[in-house]
């Protein structure tokens, strides 16, 4: 058979965290660049390392990234459509201007999670991931947000790949 199932899975200890604590982005064209080395679902290094991704760090309880698994059954056919959404706390001069150079690019995202070790995933490896929606907003009272909501989304080949934190100093601005 083909696509035999290879493992089972147990219930595991109570430890899971949502949300994300970061986001780092590159232009798509610098991270193809970069010359990912893949195996099993893990980018285990790059041939040309370069500075490329720039690091935002994030409100908790704010921000989110889904990877969803996407069929047409008539077709046999599997997609996944990552889908990022973050919020950059406070409008300013130099936000203004990043967010709409993010908007302008087609890029890829590494998502930090908030576990007590986090995990770090690539999304857009293969596509880039394109601007979906976006706000900048004052609100209306004073506990509301003054900032950004960015909402990026993709289509993929396959799920979103894992990379260890030992490769990112390497790759982070």
């Amino acid at each position: 058979m083909a696509c035999a199932l290879t493992q089972g899975f147990t219930l595991g200890c109570k430890e899971d965290i949502g949300g994300i604590k970061s986001v780092r982005f590159a232009a798509y064209a610098n991270y193809i660049a970069m010359n990912a080395s893949v195996t099993t679902g893990a980018i285990v290094s790059f041939s040309a390392a370069t500075a490329s991704f720039r690091k935002y760090e994030l409100t908790k309880e704010e921000s989110m990234f889904s990877d969803d698994p996407t069929a047409g059954n008539r077709n046999g056919s599997l997609h996944y459509v990552p889908s990022l959404t973050f919020i950059l706390r406070k409008l300013d001069v130099a936000k203004r201007n990043e967010m709409q150079l993010l908007a302008k690019n087609r890029v890829v995202a590494i998502i930090e999670t908030n576990e007590a070790t986090p995990a770090y995933w690539v999304a857009g490896y293969a596509n880039g991931l394109d601007f979906a929606s976006g706000t900048g907003s004052t609100g209306t009272a004073f506990a509301d947000l003054n900032g950004y909501t960015m909402t990026f989304n993709g289509l993929e080949p396959n799920p979103m790949l894992s990379i260890p934190s030992n490769l990112l100093a390497s790759i982070t601005a």
